[in-house]
């Protein structure tokens, strides 16, 4: 190996090369793409107090003593009288021997999913302010690592970090309470982060006979797949209490998986949590909210769901209560016991539905709803929303690509635009039967080569028909 004797220079300042890579150094000041990166310096380089820059989170890490954890430190290392927030890691592995090999409790490593919130949470709260805590979580199981239980709100500066949702796992997320109200993962405008995490079930459920259920407001950067999701009022004897609101957003192309979304209320002067989740690419088993009041309405954007069913008992039901846009669902279900105020309650956009669409109105007020702009229903589309008494039916103003071997029963079609209504590529072997089409318009378009028998209207558009469609 050759000995270095003097100081390694360029030839010239203006050399367009460098004398050494960052990655040759002992200790200094080091650049890489990802934390992965980070933690994989070798050992024979590392030093205490050496800064490392990660791209992807674009933030500073300084080594500690041990020469195994490292202290982040945030995106800027001060100067001009500006102090960045403390920034803290702990670390959870599964196993004893990992633990010890990387310096044990005294180095911020833990192995359950308890014990390293636990200490967070107290290394938060010693920090006090916005201060950030991460955990880092390594190649866990859910079941080694266990349960998180939680006995009071999720302290929202402190976030969870994986190394892939399909190696980093924890347990259930326990967030009951029997004394009142459930407890809350993510508080306000605060959410708790989660990024390339496997989290099992979560409860946050107000148990005993008064309370709210906790809310779980979170955010992720990267990809997450959590369990069934439950925010709702499990005990019949809680007639004051309202189901707890989700919410999950990111507008980066990572994906996120949730099971099953559970967020009822018992009572029907009560709300049914809010349901908001809007990301590239999010699946959902199913969603399930009833007794929804004025204040519960589920929005997805861009899901692939499965059924949703939706159902509320009280006086009043507030204005889009159901949106869905660009999603890809299963069977849809909204039934409305309550009467109705509210223009559109139902709000249907570009897209792809596989199943059946029912909205039946079983109240005596007035409903809106409007599906419209491209969506596809594969299936049978129910409404008994004509015999609502009302001056005013603004049902359904467009019905766009209903697939092949579709039902329209017991509908109506009614725009209260100059513009008409209009039933727009419709499938072949379809039918559409007990169908008022009452538009505002006077004329009568049919582009089909087969022509359609349509009965009882005094103008209708029926663009793009295809063959066997009958009216009735």
């Amino acid at each position: 190996m050759p000995a270095v004797i003097n100081t390694v220079t360029k030839a010239a300042p203006t050399d367009n090369y460098a004398v050494v890579n960052d990655t040759d150094l002992l200790g200094s000041f080091r650049i890489v793409n990802t934390i992965l990166e980070r933690d994989a310096i070798v050992s024979n380089q590392r030093k205490q107090g050496m800064l490392v820059y990660v791209l992807a989170d674009l933030h500073y890490y300084s080594l500690q003593a041990g020469l195994l954890a490292w202290t982040d430190l945030g995106t800027s290392l001060g100067g001009g009288g500006f102090a960045p927030a403390i920034v803290r890691d702990l670390y959870l592995v599964q196993d004893a021997a990992t633990q010890t090999r990387m310096g044990g409790v005294a180095n911020n490593v833990y192995i359950t999913t308890q014990s390293v919130y636990n200490a967070a949470n107290t290394l938060q709260l010693a920090l006090g302010g916005t201060n950030r805590v991460n955990i880092n979580v390594g190649n866990t199981l859910a079941t080694v690592v266990g349960d998180l239980t939680l006995t009071a709100n999720h302290n929202v500066n402190i976030c969870w970090t994986g190394v892939s949702p399909y190696v980093s796992e924890i347990g259930n997320i326990i967030a009951t309470n029997a004394a009142g109200g459930g407890f809350s993962i993510g508080l306000g405008v605060n959410a708790v982060r989660f990024s390339n995490m496997k989290v099992g079930n979560v409860s946050t459920n107000a148990t005993g006979t008064t309370g709210n259920s906790g809310n779980f407001l979170i955010r992720g950067g990267s990809h997450n797949i959590f369990g069934n999701i439950d925010t709702s009022i499990t005990n019949a004897a809680n007639i004051t209490g309202n189901g707890g609101t989700i919410t999950y957003n990111v507008t980066t192309t990572a994906f996120v998986f949730f099971n099953n979304i559970t967020t009822s209320s018992k009572a029907t002067n009560t709300n049914a949590g809010q349901v908001t989740l809007d990301a590239q690419r999010i699946t959902i088993g199913g969603i399930t909210t009833a007794v929804n009041n004025s204040a519960g309405f589920i929005r997805l954007r861009n899901a692939t769901c499965g059924n949703i069913n939706m159902t509320n008992s009280s006086s009043t039901l507030g204005n889009s209560s159901l949106t869905l846009t660009g999603c890809t669902l299963s069977n849809i279900a909204v039934t409305i016991v309550g009467s109705i105020v509210g223009t559109p309650n139902v709000i249907l956009k570009n897209n792809s539905i596989s199943g059946n669409v029912s909205i039946l109105n079983n109240g005596t007020g007035v409903t809106e709803t409007d599906i419209s702009e491209n969506n596809s229903i594969v299936g049978t589309l129910t409404t008994n929303l004509a015999v609502k008494t009302t001056a005013k039916l603004s049902s359904f103003f467009k019905i766009s690509n209903l697939g092949d071997n579709s039902t329209i029963l017991n509908c109506v079609i009614d725009s209260s635009s100059s513009a008409g209504t209009s039933l727009n590529e419709i499938g072949t072997n379809c039918t559409i039967i007990l169908t008022s089409i009452n538009p505002e318009s006077t004329s009568l378009s049919i582009d089909n080569s087969i022509p359609v028998i349509v009965t009882g209207t005094n103008s209708v558009f029926i663009n793009g028909v295809g063959a066997n469609v009958t009216v009735i």
